[in-house]
């Protein structure tokens, strides 16, 4: 079958451009929008279509340069050309999944996102409280410190001179920030165990796996029918080993590609249950034995599911 091009234009990222875009095109009453990138760069317009009502297909960014290189014989990448490749990706490529609108998935992605910012804003404040405590401190500090902690022995010193009173003005100041860091990521944790809940998922019912590490799996998977088997899955979220063999001798290793922030939650869980074996594993509290929350308002600990962990067939 013959493809041609109808027709061609330019259009600014801005209200009135995605107004002259529905313009254009409106006459073709039977369409199909072709984004790249639903999940990252193109995803503010994949989801304003969607949410409109259009028909958006997402096409991967590696499919698309494979035709353009095909199809035009150069990897030159212009505005024209990326855009043709995508279309014609949407009309012959497999692999193409449909968008749809935003839903809990996507409050998931932006709380996880949002927690792991203000986890980094913690690190970075603690550090530097943990500094100026090592330079207040004849001999430094431990390395476990907590806020209760930190607030006891800032209470206890007594600045010598204008720059130790400086040093503890600033150490102040951090542990004021720390403690509403804390604040914000219990509010932002209690709405990612609200969330992760109303789905109705499983995950959590695997040991090592909470309402945190089961939110990132979940925001950045999607819809799991995407993956046409559970290699492809373990291929895109980087657990399916790759073969690093040389002669007679064969060996596989963990291949280091795919979505990272799900290759880094899932060996989280690893971690955990390496960490407490089977028949060394905390029992539940009695509070906690109906899986709902103890008298603290900590999340109750699963019961330890039938599983064993290990690793995916190979990457074909």
């Amino acid at each position: 079958m013959t493809k041609t091009l109808t027709g061609t234009a330019r259009f600014a990222n801005t209200g009135e451009g995605y107004a002259r875009l529905a313009g254009f095109a409106g006459k073709w009453e039977d369409r199909r929008w072709a984004v790249e990138g639903c999940r990252g760069a193109g995803r503010s317009l994949a989801q304003r279509l969607a949410a409109d009502g259009g028909v958006v297909l997402d096409v991967p960014a590696k499919l698309a340069a494979r035709v353009r290189v095909y199809s035009q014989g150069h990897g030159r990448k212009t505005d024209k050309d990326d855009a043709v490749s995508v279309g014609l990706a949407a009309l012959d490529g497999s692999g193409i999944s449909l968008v749809t609108a935003d839903d809990v998935l996507a409050g998931l992605r932006l709380l996880s996102g949002r927690r792991e910012e203000l986890s980094a804003l913690r690190t970075q404040a603690a550090c530097r409280l943990h500094r100026l405590l090592a330079e207040l401190i004849p001999g430094g500090m431990r390395r476990e410190l907590t806020a209760g902690k930190a607030g006891a022995l800032l209470a206890r010193i007594r600045p010598g001179d204008e720059v130790a009173a400086i040093r503890l003005q600033l150490a102040r100041g951090h542990l004021a920030g720390i403690r509403a860091l804390d604040a914000r990521l219990k509010m932002a944790a209690a709405q990612i165990s609200a969330l992760v809940a109303a789905t109705g998922t499983t995950l959590t019912s695997l040991f090592g796996v909470g309402p945190v590490i089961a939110a990132r799996i979940l925001a950045e998977t999607g819809d799991v029918s995407r993956f046409a088997t559970r290699d492809k899955f373990a291929g895109c979220n980087g657990t399916a080993p790759i073969g690093v063999s040389s002669g007679d001798q064969v060996r596989r290793r963990l291949s280091r590609a795919g979505n990272r922030r799900t290759s880094h939650a899932l060996p989280m869980m690893a971690v955990t249950q390496i960490r407490y074996p089977r028949h060394r594993r905390p029992p539940l509290l009695r509070a906690q034995a109906r899986r709902g929350q103890d008298s603290q308002g900590s999340a109750a600990l699963p019961q330890a599911a039938a599983f064993r962990p290990g690793l995916p067939a190979a990457r074909a």
